[in-house]
């Protein structure tokens, strides 16, 4: 399935109500952030210290326990 087949199909499936499974599902995994060196980088860097400050060493979520 090419990248705009599965566009196409995850569009699909929102407008239907059904959840995106298999080759659809969103593959949003817990892999360790890297930012690189840009100033696109930089700014993802920025957003995510400021985000870190905010939660003042409180976890995330249940999954940063």
């Amino acid at each position: 399935m090419t990248k705009g087949e599965r566009r196409k199909a995850r569009k699909q499936a929102r407008a239907e109500g059904q959840p995106l499974v298999g080759e659809l599902a969103l593959d949003r995994g817990n892999d360790p952030v890297e930012f690189s060196e840009t100033p696109r980088g930089d700014r993802a860097r920025e957003q995510w210290a400021r985000r870190y400050d905010e939660l003042n060493g409180a976890p995330e979520g249940d999954w940063d326990r």
